[in-house]
């Protein structure tokens, strides 16, 4: 399975800007979700990668955690409850792995801006493998860590938490994991 380019891109420009520049291949090997060599492998080289993004952007001063925080609050403030790591991802200003990396997870994040975080344990496994089923449905293959990401309704930390691993989520769910090269 090919990794989508916008994915790619999108977590290039999320590790430029946890970092305060553009990442380096071990950077990206250590702290990325995806390998440099895949970045090689779809743009050509690592430096073609890096002229995907805006790199006056990546250059930028480091955000501070007070930023991280108000945009958390600013967020959950616009929804009226504790955003998601995936509402975050869509609708935030900044990755929901930066606040991850940052604070230690998610959750954490959240405590630190003083938002009470809506429990994961609150959310029945027969809705988790649902949503996993509807994904998968809708993407008309199996959904990966990224799809829910994207586009799913509970957050990756809360499969991961609930059932250890993602193929062993989708293997509850009864959706056959894909694999594939990074």
């Amino acid at each position: 399975m090919k990794i989508p380019r916008e994915d790619l891109i999108d977590e290039l420009r999320r590790l430029a800007d946890d970092l305060g520049h553009p990442p380096t291949t071990t950077e990206m090997n250590e702290q990325g979700e995806f390998s440099a060599l895949t970045y090689n492998n779809r743009f050509g080289s690592w430096s073609e990668a890096l002229a995907e993004i805006d790199l006056k952007a990546s250059r930028k001063r480091r955000v501070t955690d007070e930023e991280l925080l108000e945009e958390l609050t600013r967020l959950a403030d616009e929804l009226g409850r504790a955003p998601a790591a995936n509402e975050m991802a869509s609708d935030g200003e900044f990755h929901y792995r930066t606040y991850s990396d940052r604070f230690g997870s998610w959750k954490e994040a959240l405590e630190g801006a003083g938002i009470k975080a809506s429990g994961d344990g609150e959310i029945p496994n027969e809705t988790l493998l649902a949503e996993l089923n509807r994904l998968a449905d809708e993407l008309g293959r199996t959904p990966t860590t990224t799809d829910m990401n994207k586009h799913g309704n509970h957050s990756i930390g809360t499969y991961r938490r609930r059932f250890g691993r993602w193929d062993d989520a989708l293997d509850e769910a009864g959706v056959l994991p894909q694999t594939y090269n990074q």
